[in-house]
This record gives structure tokens, sequence and C-alpha cells, in this order.
């Protein structure tokens, strides 16, 4: 009877360190193999006063987002006349690691939980996010942004919600 507790708490005790260290390990299994980018736009606000990033915050207080699922930090939309729509976030931009993470462009501000995001049918998957924080720049085609209003961040693995910024697209100059 003794071995059959000692096999017992030894597999539940496995079964527990095993399903923690996956739970930490997985998202970065999946991670990796995407294509480099430049890491900075080079602009110059002063130029013309379209070129300003017009600059927003992810909300960390969604209530969609929970222990493992948040975003914090800033992101920031650019027009380059010629080249077009840029989304940059931030330094400071972080979220909690997870697999399959994409970037989403909404048409309704304060996207704030799953129902919200789903609800969006005429949202656009931008691109797969490629890092969990830092600086990162994405192209957003002109005919993408004439009435997007929020990014939100999207586990495409598990369907939930990670974060939103409600965000702005300064429009071309005629």
């Amino acid at each position: 009877m003794k071995t059959a507790y000692i096999f017992l708490g030894g597999t539940i005790f496995g079964a527990v360190m095993g399903a923690l260290v996956m739970f930490l390990v997985f998202p970065f299994l999946f991670w990796g193999g995407f294509e480099t980018l430049p890491t900075t736009v080079a602009y110059a606000p002063e130029s013309h006063e379209s070129n300003a990033p017009v600059t927003s915050q992810f909300r960390e207080d969604a209530e969609g987002q929970d222990l493992i699922h948040w975003a914090k930090g800033s992101v920031s939309t650019l027009l380059l006349p010629g080249e077009g729509y840029f989304l940059e976030l931030h330094e400071d931009f972080e979220v909690g690691p997870g697999p399959n993470y994409w970037v989403y462009l909404n048409t309704q501000p304060g996207i704030d939980n799953e129902d919200e995001f789903l609800a969006d049918k005429e949202r656009i998957k931008l691109a797969q996010l490629r890092e969990f924080s830092g600086q990162q720049i994405y192209m957003v085609f002109p005919a993408q942004t004439l009435n997007k209003r929020a990014i939100t961040i999207w586990c495409e693995a598990f369907g939930q919600y990670i974060g939103s910024a409600d965000i702005e697209f300064v429009q071309q100059p005629d």
C-alpha cells in the first residue's frame, strides 16, 4: 500500500511539474523564424504635419486581461507619404508570453475582451507578433486603414484576447 501512495504522489508531482515547465516553455517553442524588418523607421515630423506619429497606449485595465493574457506599452501610427502607413510598437511594449499571437486592426475603439473582438466582423489580421516585448514595426496598406480604430493583440491558438489600444491614422494630405 505504501508503494501505491509513493507512486501516486510521484505521478501527481511529475504531472504538476511537467505542466508548469510546459506552461513556461511552450510559448518559446513556437517562436522564431520571422523575416527581419528594420528596427526603426526614419521620419522627420517637422517636415510635414501629416508625418507626425499619432501615439496611444494599450489599456492595462481591460476586462479581458488576466495574469496570463495582458499587454502594456505604447503604439504609434505613422504616414510616410509615398510609402504608406506604419504601425510601431514602442520599446515599452510588452505582452505575456504565449503561442501564435497576431496583430489585428479593428473597426471599433474600446475592444476590451474576446466578445467585443469577435463581434467586429470587419477586423483585419495584419501580421504575426514578432516579439513579446520591445520595438516592432509593421507595414499597413492604406486601403486597410480607412475605418480602423483599434489595434488588438490576439492569441490564435487559444482564441484569447491579450490587449488593445485605440488608434488613429492620419489621413494622406491632398
